[in-house]
């Protein structure tokens, strides 16, 4: 089993979300945790993965201009 790239959980390689960057499959917990990586790649796959970013098995949410 793999591991998230962003909250460092095992994923399903069957069911898991994914991602394709610089030639190389990413699979994904869930559809938050794709949407985290998909907006900076680099960030996670310089600094690891951020089990403690609570997302989790959540949608990802939008935040509007204030």
């Amino acid at each position: 089993m793999l591991d998230c790239p962003v909250c460092a959980k095992p994923v399903d390689r069957e069911t898991a979300p994914i991602s394709v960057y610089e030639g190389i499959t990413y699979y994904f917990r869930c559809a938050g945790c794709k949407a985290r990586f998909d907006g900076d790649p680099t960030r996670y796959l310089r600094l690891g993965a951020d089990p403690d970013h609570g997302r989790c098995g959540k949608q990802p949410t939008r935040m509007g201009n204030h």
